[in-house]
């Protein structure tokens, strides 16, 4: 039986949204462990936006975290993912992802740019911090300098894929990439 650490979102522009990102680490849902990073408003290209911050009731306790839900996302992208990728356990440190997390999530005065430090930047973090592969794509991807989009993070998995070390699933929702050349152009399908 396959063992996974996690499973990736993928949402391609569609409906007037620009795609997003995400990442479950473990095999079983929990809001804690849900790489989903937003801003609190709308994103300007240019401008350091607070990130999202969502109340969460844990252990008789209201607690405000730094991040979506997979149902916030849903909602925000107006259904399920186009893409899954589920990440296998001998390829991804479940462990590493979630401190890497942990560290982002609560850095003080989080913050979020829509060109530098967005969902899927995010999430390529996390993913480099856990691939257990040298050479993996994703630290290339969650430099800094680097302009991250869902589709990067796709295109990576995809090779990994090829490798054995993810298996992918495709939703019948998914925009096809000839009814959307306008974004393939642009790098985002």
């Amino acid at each position: 039986m396959v063992s996974y650490s996690g499973i990736v979102f993928i949402w391609y522009p569609s409906g007037g949204n620009v795609g997003h990102a995400s990442l479950q680490i473990g095999s079983v849902y929990s809001h804690e462990n849900y790489v989903s990073w937003w801003p609190d408003s709308t994103a300007k290209p240019f401008r350091k936006e607070r990130a999202r911050q969502t109340w969460f009731y844990t252990n008789d306790n209201f607690v405000k975290e730094t991040h979506s839900t997979l149902p916030d996302d849903i909602r925000d992208e107006e259904g399920e993912a186009h893409v899954k990728y589920m990440i296998k356990k001998d390829y991804f440190n479940e462990l590493a992802m979630l401190e890497e997390w942990c560290r982002i999530k609560n850095k003080p005065n989080a913050h979020y740019m829509l060109l530098h430090k967005n969902c899927s930047h995010i999430v390529a973090r996390v993913l480099n911090a856990g691939c257990i592969r040298q050479n993996n794509g994703f630290a290339r991807l969650s430099k800094s300098c680097n302009i991250t989009k869902p589709r990067d993070i796709a295109s990576q998995l995809n090779t990994l894929a090829s490798l054995g070390a993810v298996t992918k699933h495709v939703n019948n929702n998914c925009p096809k990439r000839i009814h959307r050349l306008g974004y393939v152009l642009l790098g985002m399908r």
